[in-house]
């Protein structure tokens, strides 16, 4: 599972708690994932695709 790094701090995605999430949950942005991008779609392959 991708670790990302926002504000300092590192986070562990949880790819198999995926979900979605009501547009009345989501708050401002604290952060920028982009530079994350490789290992978030390799996590996201990984779980559906088993690749």
């Amino acid at each position: 599972m991708p670790v990302v790094e926002i504000g300092g701090r590192e986070f562990v995605l949880l790819m198999p708690s995926l979900t979605n999430v009501p547009v009345t949950k989501l708050r401002g942005s604290v952060g920028d994932l982009r530079a994350f991008r490789d290992r978030i779609v390799d996590a996201i392959d990984w779980t559906f695709m088993s690749i």
